[in-house]
């Protein structure tokens, strides 16, 4: 539904009243490009993997419109991460289809129609890359890779600036981090000081992110070395139970392969664990991975001592308020900072001030707040 939504933004069918400048990207109703591409790229490999396993043709057919949904709504995104979770996530499932017999089998059952999809999605994203559709300006694919990797362009120096910030914050804070919230309070004053910004040959900027574009590196930024390394096992924990179930002849663990691949591999160069629709998709696969259907009931353990469900209760709150506070302390900053910009908005300046301040007393570390209420007084 929401592929087909943005399908039809792109043809001019846009019911609902969006006044955005991301046009002609589509974005569906996530109201943002980056968003629709994240989605895209974990919903395609689940369905790609669901595709080369279906047995009767009435579902493969369905399933290839599904995919040619799914997938040109990606494509006319413009989201380059969301181009690479996608074609790296195919390429990561047809690899795990090549390493065994069974895998074999399935790919040869289905060279045809890999053919035939590999060929219409070369003539659909030709067709709008070359030439206008109604109306919309072409696909600039060869510019949003030249500008990728061009070190003088805006992108390039932007991600360049976001990860040497989280990577100075963990240098600051190897084990835990700065804090769960800490990178969007931490960023607009550790980015002048970034190589980029020194060595710019003209006025340096670099827009204010909450995000790193860099999931990885924020979670490295926000909780050290330890919360990325429980990242990377939980990421290593799952390809292994995924592998298990593909094993045992479950599809869904083709997908969740795909699924995985396309979460991390977006999250290099985007932020989709800080977008809910692809977290949860992200995470149910995870929990339908845990909740495996031949695991046998285990049997009925005596109870253990009432110290050890306390002890675990007290760490679980406390583990909770560590997080909670830092993150509320934040939204509370941005709520007056919000109202601060109101308040500038009517031309009262005094009562601008008096957000601000109270913004900056929320988030002391944020010198931008304390900045904006002394010029609003």
């Amino acid at each position: 539904i929401v592929a087909l939504y943005g399908l039809g933004q792109y043809v001019g069918f846009e019911p609902l009243p969006w006044a955005s400048h991301f046009k002609p990207r589509i974005f569906a109703t996530l109201g943002n490009p980056v968003f629709l591409g994240g989605f895209m790229a974990v919903a395609f490999p689940l369905a790609f993997a669901r595709w080369l396993t279906a047995e009767r043709e009435e579902t493969k057919d369905l399933l290839t419109l599904l995919l040619g949904a799914l997938g040109l709504a990606c494509y006319l995104t413009w989201t380059r991460g969301s181009w690479l979770a996608v074609l790296g996530s195919s390429v990561v499932v047809l690899g795990v289809l090549a390493a065994d017999a069974r895998g074999r089998a399935v790919l040869t059952a289905n060279r045809a129609w890999l053919l035939a999809l590999a060929i219409a999605g070369v003539v659909a994203g030709s067709m709008v890359s070359s030439t206008q559709v109604l109306g919309n300006a072409p696909v600039p694919v060869a510019d949003r890779l030249r500008d990728a990797f061009n070190p003088r362009g805006y992108s390039f120096r932007f991600r360049l600036v976001t990860n040497e910030v989280a990577l100075r914050i963990a240098r600051d804070h190897p084990l835990l981090g700065g804090g769960p919230g800490n990178f969007p309070v931490a960023y607009p004053g550790r980015r002048l000081g970034t190589r980029a910004a020194a060595s710019s040959p003209e006025h340096f900027f670099a827009s204010q992110e909450a995000y790193a574009h860099d999931d990885h590196a924020q979670i490295l930024a926000e909780t050290g070395v330890i919360g990325l390394g429980l990242w990377l096992w939980l990421l290593a924990a799952a390809f292994r139970w995924a592998w298990s179930r593909w094993r045992r002849e479950d599809w869904l663990g083709l997908a969740a392969i795909g699924c995985l691949a396309g979460l991390a591999l977006d999250g290099l160069l985007n932020f989709p664990l800080r977008i809910a629709p692809t977290a949860w998709m992200g995470f149910t696969v995870l929990g339908l991975l845990g909740a495996d259907p031949d695991a046998r009931r285990a049997p009925t353990r005596r109870a253990g001592p009432v110290w050890r469900p306390l002890a675990a209760a007290a760490l679980i709150a406390a583990c909770g308020g560590a997080v909670v506070h830092p993150v509320y302390a934040r939204l509370t900053a941005d709520h007056y900072l919000l109202e601060g910009d109101r308040q500038v908005g009517y031309n009262n300046y005094e009562m601008a001030s008096v957000y601000y301040g109270m913004g900056a007393e929320r988030a002391p570390t944020d010198r931008f707040l304390a900045f904006r209420s002394s010029v609003a007084l």
